[in-house]
């Protein structure tokens, strides 16, 4: 959905890899995202659009346009001006220099930071813009699965915590945000199958998931209640 009403959050980095990390953490969240590679384009960006992006996300270390003369430019346009911002950075050089004019250590982010931090301060600048995740009763890995859950019929479950569950037979998939990726792995009544794996996307993670669980439960002999 690309609703022109929700403010959206633009991602300035030269890291592609950075960058797209960061757009699929906040999509995953149910944010508007655009990337842009560098402070020119960004700024080309804001000005041809004053009113659709509600965030700045600013790498500070980036060639041509870096995060401070992108903020000083940005603070010299009255039609961008208001616009937050967040700024980011890998390296301790850049606090060295001091955050851009106007940003406080309340407006900073190290990289990486995890997934969490990263929403908790966006977070803070504007709403999710869908219902946060539905909470259960503190579901555990391991735990079965109610004998009314049909074979092979998944069933998602995003508790408050963002841990993921899916609960397939007597399976249970446990996704876990880390570091800004996607933790995942399987288990049978507490048996971890197989080790734990990464994935840089969401949907990655439930996707490997639910075809680990489909094609174990396919193998399996009946289960008793």
């Amino acid at each position: 959905m690309n609703d022109p009403a929700v403010p959206a959050i633009l991602v300035v980095d030269d890291d592609p890899v950075a960058r797209a990390m960061l757009v699929d953490v906040l999509e995953d969240a149910g944010y508007m995202v655009q990337g842009a590679p560098d402070g020119e384009v960004a700024l080309a960006m804001l000005r041809a659009a004053p009113t659709r992006f509600g965030l700045v996300l600013l790498d500070l270390m980036m060639p041509l346009v870096d995060g401070w003369l992108f903020r000083r430019m940005q603070l010299a346009d009255p039609h961008i001006a208001a616009i937050p911002v967040v700024a980011l950075s890998a390296s301790t050089i850049a606090l060295s220099h001091g955050l851009p004019q106007g940003l406080s250590r309340d407006n900073f982010l190290p990289k990486p930071s995890d997934s969490n931090t990263v929403l908790a301060a966006v977070g803070r600048h504007l709403a999710v813009p869908r219902p946060q995740s539905i909470e259960v009763a503190d579901p555990q890995p391991g735990v079965p699965p109610t004998p009314d859950v049909p074979p092979l019929a998944a069933e998602w479950i995003c508790t408050a915590n963002q841990v993921w569950v899916c609960v397939v037979s007597g399976y249970h998939g446990i996704i876990t945000p880390r570091d800004m990726l996607w933790r995942a792995r399987v288990e049978d009544r507490g048996c971890m199958i197989p080790a734990e794996i990464t994935f840089a996307r969401l949907e990655a993670a439930k996707a490997w998931v639910e075809a680990t669980i489909a094609g174990l439960t396919a193998s399996d002999p009946p289960r008793s209640a």
